[in-house]
């Protein structure tokens, strides 16, 4: 295709001018967005974990303590003096403890 007037000469210049700046800024948006992606996607999942850390553990030691004040009953530990006493009773001793 022959290009005789400078009318059209310009108009193709600036034509391809513009598809460049188009794919280089299309280019670089494309790479900034993924990396904000992947950022973002990194400090949500890790801070998610930790949450579900936090839950998870909050559990356990509410469970410990409830189990350690069990265990520092006077109630519970005198069921079991009176297990170990009577080996006649021991039997339900066991079953109690299950």
């Amino acid at each position: 295709m022959k290009f005789t007037s400078l009318k059209a000469r310009f108009s193709v210049t600036i034509i391809f001018v513009y598809l460049l700046i188009g794919l280089a800024t299309y280019l670089a948006f494309d790479q900034v967005t993924g990396r904000v992606a992947a950022s973002l996607g990194t400090n949500f999942a890790s801070k998610q974990a930790l949450l579900e850390k936090s839950k998870m553990l909050s559990t356990i030691q509410r469970d410990l303590s409830l189990s350690q004040q069990m265990a520092a009953s006077p109630f519970t530990s005198s069921q079991k003096d009176q297990c170990y006493e009577s080996d006649r009773r021991l039997s339900r001793c066991q079953s109690a403890d299950q």
